[in-house]
C-alpha cells in the first residue's frame, strides 16, 4: 500500500536466473547434489543386483553341469562292469586337459585356481569310479606333502600315513587301486628300488603339473600306482641306476628326480633309447620305474607357456 493510501499494482517477480517472468518461477532441468547422489546410488544398486543375478545364474549352470557329469560317470561305471580292475586314473588324458585349459585361459582368475578346481573334480569322480586311498610317507616334509595331496586329490580321498616311502610303495603293491605320493627330496636310501620290480608299482605322474615360481603346493613329488590300463605312453620315462648323480649332471635331456650315495632316480625323454643312452654315458643297466607327462611352466606371458620336454 502506498503512503497516500492508493493501491499500487504488484510488480511481477523476475527469476534470478534470468528466466522469462511470464513463464513462472519454476526451474527446469535442475537436480540438487543430494538428488543426484541418490539417483547414482540407485543406479549402482541396480547394476550390482544385475551382476549378482548373473553370478547366481552361472553358479546354477555350473552345478547343473556337475550333476550331468556325475550322471555320465554313472554310465561309465556301468559300462566298465566286469572289466579290468585297478585305479581309474588316466594321467595322459588329465595332462592334455590341463594344457587345453592353459591354452584357452584369460582374465584375472589365476590359472592355478582353475587347476585346483579341476583336480578336485577329477579326483572325486575318479574316486567314484574306483575308490582308492592315498599313502604318504611322514619322514620327509609331511606338512608340505599334505598340501600337495589335498591340492591334487581333494578332500574326499582318504589320506593314510606311512612310515617312509618304502612303506607307502608296499601299501600300493598290496592294493588294487591305492596310490602313493612321495616327495622328491634326497635321502639316505634309494626308496625307488621298490618301483623296479616286474609288474610292481610305477611312477604315473609328477607334481606340480603347472610349475611357477610363486604357486601354492609346490613341493616336487611323484604319484605312484600299480600299472595302469592306459595306452598313451608317457613323455618322460623314469629309470633307476646304481650310478651317482655326478655321472648324470652333465648329460643333456636328463632330469634327476632324487639321489642317494647308493644310486639315482632320473627321467629321460621318451624319444631317447635307454640302452643307447646308458651305453653312451657309461652307466650300468637302467631299471624302468614308470613315467609321467611333462609339467607345464606357466610363468610369464601365457603365450610363451611351454612343456618342460622342450
Amino acid at each position: 500500500m502506498a503512503l497516500g493510501g492508493d493501491l499500487v499494482p504488484a510488480r511481477p517477480f523476475t527469476p534470478k536466473n534470468g528466466g522469462d517472468s511470464g513463464k513462472g518461477s519454476r526451474r527446469t532441468g535442475y537436480m540438487s547434489d543430494d538428488t543426484r547422489d541418490t539417483a547414482s546410488a540407485t543406479d549402482r544398486q541396480a547394476s550390482l543386483a544385475r551382476l549378482r543375478q548373473r553370478i547366481d545364474t552361472i553358479d546354477a549352470e555350473m552345478h547343473d553341469l556337475l550333476i550331468e557329469r556325475s550322471s555320465i560317470i554313472d554310465e561309465l561305471i556301468a559300462a566298465k562292469q566286469g572289466g579290468r580292475k585297478g585305479a581309474a586314473f588316466r594321467p595322459a588324458r588329465e595332462a592334455s586337459m590341463m594344457r587345453r585349459f592353459a591354452g584357452r585361459h584369460h582374465g584375472t582368475l589365476p590359472l592355478v585356481t582353475v587347476e585346483y578346481l579341476w583336480r578336485e573334480i577329477i579326483s572325486t569322480f575318479t574316486f567314484l569310479q574306483a575308490p582308492y586311498r592315498l599313502h604318504m610317507p611322514t619322514d620327509r616334509r609331511p606338512s608340505e606333502l599334505r598340501d600337495v595331496a589335498r591340492f591334487y586329490f581333494g578332500f574326499n580321498v582318504p589320506l593314510l600315513e606311512a612310515l617312509d616311502a618304502d612303506a607307502a610303495i608296499a601299501s600300493v603293491a598290496a592294493s588294487e587301486t591305492d596310490l602313493a605320493l612321495v616327495p622328491l627330496v634326497d635321502g639316505e636310501t634309494p626308496w625307488w628300488q621298490g618301483l623296479t620290480r616286474p609288474d610292481g608299482p610305477r611312477i604315473i605322474a609328477r607334481l606340480p603339473f603347472f610349475t611357477s615360481n610363486d604357486r601354492p603346493a609346490d613341493l616336487p613329488a611323484v604319484v605312484i600306482s600299480n600299472p595302469l590300463d592306459d595306452p598313451t605312453p608317457p613323455e618322460w620315462r623314469c629309470y633307476a641306476t646304481a650310478a651317482g648323480p655326478e655321472a648324470l649332471d652333465a648329460l643333456s635331456g636328463v632330469d634327476i628326480l632324487a639321489a642317494t650315495p647308493a644310486g639315482t632316480l632320473f627321467a629321460l625323454a621318451t624319444d631317447r633309447d635307454p640302452e643307447t643312452f646308458a651305453t653312451d654315458a657309461g652307466l650300468p643297466p637302467l631299471k624302468p620305474a614308470g613315467g609321467f607327462a611333462a609339467p607345464l611352466s606357466i610363468d610369464g606371458d601365457p603365450s610363451q607357456q611351454k612343456s618342460q620336454t622342450e
